[in-house]
């Protein structure tokens, strides 16, 4: 089997599948996916829940996860209290040598401030659109879920299109700083860091059609991740520039120029 190693290099971050490189004891996932919200003024997805469901089944079959410390919550289930005594019991078992995926596919919405900036918020299944501060998730929520974990790495895939992201601490290291791949890769993943990537920026409108089964981001996602796609040098790993490059390109052609995905870094 061929590995397949992707590393965030502008973070040092590294979510990887290797045979003989072990960089992490323990990794866990957090999968939201909500299609069916409970207020009738949010519309409906109908692949968010499909979408956790797969990235799950990748990270089994590609990228080393035990099934036991993924955790699936899907429409009824992806309450706000769910999800963050979820997050909260994952950022306080993780431990400093391990890893955490959180991915959310559903609705998102931003909020300008009157004293500039915005605020970005995800809608819980039991999410209200007139009261987002008490019944939506707030970006600086999962910041902060960073910040109180022990895990050397933390990445957010968000399905959902933001103008303003969540911002995360950030570190860069050159691959030409080392002349042997291993070392390198030991390097990068011994670093703590934290990584997010948004399907789209402010304005963009996330897509998701029957025809893929799927969202455009995480269609492509899949893709570049599964069949190698997004490793543009065939070198056996994914750097967080190619990811991004290949992820920008493929879901602005895929969603018809809707949508671009944004990293924060």
């Amino acid at each position: 089997m061929k590995k397949i190693i992707i590393i965030y290099v502008y973070t040092v971050f590294s979510f990887l599948y290797a045979s003989n490189l072990e960089f992490y004891e323990n990794s866990y996932a957090v999968l939201i996916g909500i299609n069916n919200y409970a207020s009738d003024d949010i519309k409906d997805l109908g692949y968010a829940v499909e979408d956790a469901e797969s990235i799950a089944n990748l990270l089994i079959s590609k990228l080393g996860y035990n099934e036991e410390n993924i955790h699936l919550l899907l429409n009824e289930d992806a309450t706000q209290i769910n999800i963050k005594n979820t997050l909260y019991q994952i950022a306080m078992e993780a431990g400093e040598n391990d890893r955490i995926l959180v991915f959310y596919g559903g609705h998102g919405k931003t909020i300008p401030l009157p004293s500039g900036g915005e605020v970005g918020y995800l809608l819980p299944v039991d999410g209200k659109r007139e009261n987002l501060y008490s019944s939506g998730l707030s970006m600086q929520e999962f910041k902060q879920i960073s910040e109180m974990t022990s895990a050397k790495h933390v990445l957010y895939l968000v399905d959902v299109c933001y103008g303003g992201i969540m911002t995360v601490a950030t570190r860069s290291l050159a691959k030409n700083d080392f002349n042997d791949d291993e070392k390198y890769l030991t390097k990068i993943t011994t670093e703590a860091a934290r990584q997010i990537i948004t399907a789209g920026g402010k304005g963009d409108k996330a897509q998701e059609r029957a025809i893929w089964g799927h969202s455009a981001f995480t269609k492509e996602l899949l893709s570049g991740i599964e069949d190698g796609l997004a490793d543009s040098d065939q070198d056996g790993y994914i750097t967080s520039n190619e990811l991004g490059i290949y992820l920008s390109k493929k879901v602005y052609i895929t969603s018809e120029e809707n949508q671009t995905p944004v990293n924060g870094r």
